[in-house]
C-alpha cells in the first residue's frame, strides 16, 4: 500500500474531514462526565465577574485575564455547567487541529500535514486539556498561529502577515506567562538565521523589529502586573523544586504515554535524518514484507527542523534553568505550547520512512496505542470527585455543624455543587509559619468552640504533614475520615527508601486521595476542659 498514492486517491479534503470528526468525537467525548476540580472553579469563579472584577483579580493571580474574558462571553450564553464551560476549550481544540494542518502543510507537505493532524487529533495530553475549563487549549492555538504567521512574514513579507503575527503574539502573552518562552523562540530563530540565512534574515528582519515594538507597546498596561505577578511567586513555593527528569517526562506526555513514547520519540528523531529503500534479497522474508532498508544518515530540511527544535526547546529549558536560579516554575502541563512543535517533527519523521507497509503498521500502532489510553483514562477519576465528595457532604451534615475549607477556592466548589445553604463555611488557610499545634489551636478554637460538629475538608493544601487534622483530632472527642481518590500519572517519579543510599526512578501510575474529609465531634464539657487548659498555659489568651 502506497501512502502518498492512497491520499490521492482518496482526496486530502476527505482525509481531513476524517481527521477532524474523529478530534471532535475524542474532544467532546466525556467532557462533561466528571467533576470541576480546584483550577477550573476558579476559572469558573473568575468568569462569573464582570471585566473589570476579572482584571483586579487576575492582577493578584499568575495568569493574565485573557482566557478568563473568553469564558466570561462564552458561559454568559451557554451558562456553567460541567460541559459547557468545558466546551469551550474544546473548541480550541479543534481548531487547533485546523491550525497543525496549515502549519505543517506551509513547512513541508500534504502527507506530513495529514499525519501531523491526526496525531494532534489523537494527542492524549491535548485532548485531556481540551476538556479542562483552563488556557491550555487556547494557549496551544494562539502558539500554532503566532508561529504559523512568524514563517509566512518570514517567507513573505506583506503588512497581512505582519498584523497577523502581532495579534496572535499580544493574546499570547495575555493567555499565560509561559508565552514569553514561545515569543523567546520565535525571536531567537529569527536572529540566529543571520548566522546561516543572510539574504532571509535581511529580508525580514526590519519588520520583526517593529513587530516586537508593537508587540511591548500592547502588553505594557499589563508589564508591571506581571512584575507583581513574578514577586508574588517567589514568596508561594507550591511548584515542586525542577528535575532533570523533565524534559524525558515532557517527551513522554507530548506521546501520550510511555509506550506510544517508544514509537514518537523515534520518529521524532527521525525527523534529522533521512532514510531510504534499496533492494536487498538477503534480507530475511519478515523484513520483505516491508520492504529491505538502507538507512543513510544525512540531514535535511535543516531549516524546517531546526525552527520546530527551537519552539520545542525554548519552552521546556528556560522554565528549568530559572528554576535553578529562582524559584521554581516547571511544570510538564505548563510547557504543553512546545507539544505541536514535538508532534510535527514526529510526522516529517513519519513521512521520511518509505516503505510503506512500515507506516501504515505505524499509523495502526499509533492509533490502537492512542485509543487505549483514553479508553482508561474514561473507565476511571480522573478528576478531583468534588461532586461524589459535597453530595457525601450534603447528605450528611448537619445545619448547625461548621465546615471547614482548608483551601478556599475549594468552598467555591461547595457553592457550586451543594444544595444546601444553611451550613456554616469556613476558609482556613493558616501560612506556613503558622502550621504547627500551639499556633493552630490559637487560630483554631475561636471558630471551633461554637460547634460540637465540626467537618475538615483538605484538598490543595500546603499543610503536607496534616497539623491542622492533628490539631482538630486533639481538640476533639472523636474523629474519623473519609477520602475520594483520583488516578494520576508521574511517568518518571522519584521514590525515596529508608534503607537505601539512592533515589530510584519509577515509571508510575498512582492513586492519590486529593479530597480528605475529616469528622470531629466533642462533648459540651471538653470546650470547658480545653478552655481552662489553654488558659493555665497562657494567661494572656483571653478564650471567649
Amino acid at each position: 500500500m502506497n501512502i502518498s498514492r492512497t491520499i490521492k486517491e482518496i482526496s486530502e479534503k476527505r482525509i481531513m474531514i476524517l481527521i477532524f470528526i474523529l478530534g471532535i468525537v475524542l474532544r467532546i467525548a466525556k467532557s462533561g462526565a466528571e467533576s470541576l476540580d480546584f483550577d477550573e472553579i476558579y476559572s469558573v469563579k473568575l468568569a462569573s465577574m464582570d471585566l473589570g472584577g476579572i482584571i483586579h483579580q487576575t492582577s493578584t493571580d499568575f495568569h493574565p485575564p485573557l482566557y478568563y474574558f473568553f469564558l466570561h462571553l462564552w458561559s454568559s450564553l451557554l451558562g456553567n455547567s460541567e460541559f459547557s464551560v468545558r466546551l469551550l476549550s474544546v473548541l480550541f481544540g479543534i481548531m487547533g487541529i485546523w491550525g497543525m494542518y496549515q502549519l505543517s502543510k506551509l513547512l513541508f507537505n500534504v502527507t506530513t500535514a495529514l499525519v501531523a493532524s491526526f496525531f494532534f487529533s489523537i494527542s492524549h495530553l491535548n485532548i485531556e486539556f481540551s476538556q479542562e475549563a483552563r488556557m491550555y487549549s487556547l494557549l496551544v492555538l494562539l502558539t500554532i498561529y503566532s508561529m504559523y504567521y512568524l514563517v509566512k512574514l518570514a517567507k513573505e513579507q506583506s503588512l497581512t502577515n505582519f498584523l497577523f503575527f502581532i495579534i496572535f503574539n499580544v493574546l499570547l502573552l495575555y493567555t499565560h506567562v509561559y508565552s514569553f518562552f514561545i515569543i523567546s523562540a520565535e525571536y531567537f530563530y529569527i536572529l540566529s538565521l543571520k548566522f546561516w540565512k543572510k539574504e532571509e534574515f535581511y529580508r525580514s528582519s526590519t519588520w520583526f523589529l517593529y513587530s516586537a515594538i508593537v508587540i511591548s507597546l500592547l502588553f505594557a498596561p499589563w508589564i508591571f502586573v506581571f512584575y507583581k505577578q513574578f514577586l508574588l511567586a517567589q514568596k508561594i513555593l507550591w511548584i515542586p523544586e525542577a528535575s532533570i527528569w523533565g524534559f524525558p517526562e515532557s517527551l513522554v506526555e507530548y506521546s501520550g504515554s510511555f509506550l506510544l513514547s517508544l514509537v514518537m520519540v523515534p520518529l521524532f528523531l527521525l525527523s534529522f535524518f533521512t532514510i531510504k529503500v534499496a533492494a536487498n534479497e538477503r534480507k530475511s522474508k519478515l523484513l520483505q514484507l516491508f520492504g529491505s532498508l538502507e538507512v543513510i544518515l544525512s540531514f535535511s530540511k535543516v531549516k524546517e527542523v531546526y525552527f520546530l527544535l527551537i519552539w520545542l526547546l525554548f519552552p521546556v529549558i528556560l522554565p528549568f534553568i530559572i528554576s535553578q536560579f529562582l524559584s521554581p516554575i516547571f511544570l510538564v502541563k505548563y510547557t504543553i505550547e512546545a507539544s505541536p512543535a514535538f508532534i510535527l517533527l514526529a510526522a516529517y519523521g513519519f513521512d521520511k520512512i518509505k516503505t510503506s507497509g512500515i507506516k501504515f503498521s505505524l499509523l495502526l500502532l499509533i492509533g490502537i496505542l492512542s485509543f487505549i489510553t483514553i479508553r482508561n483514562d474514561w473507565t476511571v477519576s480522573t478528576k478531583e470527585r468534588w461532586k461524589e465528595a459535597i453530595a457525601y457532604l450534603d447528605s450528611t451534615a448537619r445545619s448547625t455543624d461548621l465546615i471547614i475549607f482548608n483551601a478556599g477556592v475549594c468552598s467555591y466548589l461547595y457553592d457550586y455543587y451543594s444544595e444546601r445553604k444553611d451550613i456554616t463555611l469556613l476558609s482556613f488557610e493558616p501560612s506556613l509559619s503558622q502550621l504547627n499545634r500551639d499556633s493552630l489551636k490559637v487560630l483554631l478554637y475561636p471558630y471551633i468552640s461554637k460547634y460540637k460538629r465540626v467537618w475538615l475538608v483538605v484538598s490543595h493544601t500546603r499543610d503536607y504533614k496534616g497539623e491542622i487534622s492533628k490539631t482538630m483530632k486533639e481538640l476533639s472527642d472523636s474523629a474519623s475520615a473519609k477520602f475520594y481518590f483520583t488516578k494520576n500519572r508521574k511517568y518518571f517519579f522519584k521514590a525515596n527508601f529508608d534503607n537505601n543510599s539512592f533515589d530510584l526512578y519509577l515509571l508510575k501510575s498512582y492513586v492519590s486521595p486529593d479530597i480528605s474529609i475529616y469528622f470531629y465531634e466533642k462533648r459540651d464539657d471538653s470546650i470547658f476542659a480545653l478552655k481552662k487548659e489553654k488558659n493555665e498555659k497562657n494567661p494572656k489568651l483571653n478564650w471567649k
